[in-house]
């Protein structure tokens, strides 16, 4: 394992995190895990999902908030955090960017008395990359703030 420079990293895969709008989505609860690809923001090294309190995904998170998350060749695991309705004053930062990169989805959705807002803080990332023509795994430890090369 090589220890490798942590803001190139972080910025080379927030850059595709931005660029994205969908993102596989996991939670678990007794075992049982459920994946759903879902529409979302990133902001500040969190994800922002909207969605409802009658989902599973809701019901597991309250009683497991440890989630992943898998885009392309980018696994992230990370905490969820209920945020509440988006149109709560606390969620005026997230709602205006949410609205702003899903609007259809956004007004058709927000209105409803049970929406809300779920914020993912990322915990850890891994990537795979292939680097002179050998295949590596590359980590970021983002309560660390470390980088390395595996």
């Amino acid at each position: 394992m090589v220890e490798i420079d942590y803001n190139e990293l972080n910025t080379e895969i927030e850059v595709i995190f931005k660029k994205n709008k969908e993102i596989v989505f996991s939670t678990c609860l007794e075992n049982n895990v459920t994946s759903r690809t879902m529409s979302y923001i990133y902001m500040d090294q969190c994800f922002y999902f909207l969605t409802h309190d009658k989902s599973i995904k809701f019901k597991q998170i309250q009683k497991n908030p440890q989630v992943a998350l898998c885009l392309n060749n980018i696994q992230i695991a990370g905490y969820a955090h209920i945020k509440g309705h988006p149109l709560i004053d606390s969620n005026k930062i997230i709602c205006e960017a949410f609205k702003e990169s899903h609007r259809e989805f956004f007004e058709r959705f927000v209105h409803f008395k049970n929406a809300i807002f779920v914020e993912v803080k990322i915990s850890d990332i891994k990537v795979w990359k292939k680097e002179d023509k050998k295949d590596h795994f590359y980590c970021l430890d983002i309560s660390k703030k470390r980088a390395f090369r595996k």
